[in-house]
C-alpha cells in the first residue's frame, strides 16, 4: 500500500512515490499499477489527478465471523 502522513502531503510525496513505482513497473515489463482503494478514501481525487482511473474490478474480502470460521477448517 501506500500512505503518506498527513504532515507531508501537498510536499509532493505522494507523486515522487507513484512515479517510482511506475518506473519499477516499467523495469519488470508491468503494464499496470493498481491499487485497491476504498470508497472514502480522501487520496482519490489525488489518484485521479495523477492519471489514474478507477476501475469496475470487484474486490473480495473476508473478515469477523466468516473469516474466524474458515480459518477453522481443515
Amino acid at each position: 500500500g501506500v500512505y503518506v502522513a498527513p504532515e507531508a502531503r501537498g510536499r509532493g510525496v505522494g507523486r515522487r512515490l507513484m512515479a517510482r513505482a511506475c518506473r519499477l513497473a516499467q523495469e519488470r515489463d508491468c503494464c499496470r499499477v493498481e491499487l485497491k482503494v476504498l470508497d472514502n478514501n480522501e487520496a482519490r481525487d489525488f489518484y485521479e489527478t495523477i492519471g489514474m482511473a478507477a476501475t469496475a474490478e470487484l474486490a473480495y474480502s473476508i473478515e469477523d465471523r466468516a473469516l474466524a470460521d474458515l480459518a477453522g477448517e481443515n
